[in-house]
């Protein structure tokens, strides 16, 4: 969830390029799987110095807070979607709801 919040933080003060993680959100809209991967992706570049994700170039952000890659979205052996899924979910739709707040 810090990830997350930081994320949202870095993407309003232009730490991440052009609106990346609000794109991400907006491209993924019902799908926490895609969210999830893509998530991982640009958690693993934060947490690397002189990375990329997709086009853009990624500040290295020191601290710790993206040093291991925690999986959001585990399934079971059946495929059904776990309890981490579900908590994406509603982390997605938090993040949509934040989009309607008045911005500086």
């Amino acid at each position: 969830m810090m990830r997350l919040l930081f994320c949202l933080f870095a993407d309003s003060i232009g730490l991440l390029p052009d609106h990346l993680f609000r794109r991400m959100i907006e491209a993924d809209k019902g799908k926490p799987n895609n969210f999830a991967r893509k998530l991982r992706q640009l958690f693993a570049a934060m947490s690397t110095e002189g990375s990329t994700f997709g086009m853009h170039d990624i500040h290295w952000f020191n601290g710790g807070l993206f040093m291991t890659a925690n999986s959001f979205a585990s399934r079971s052996r059946t495929g059904e979607a776990t309890g981490k899924n579900q908590r994406l979910a509603r982390v997605v739709r938090l993040c949509r709801s934040l989009r309607s707040l008045p911005s500086d």
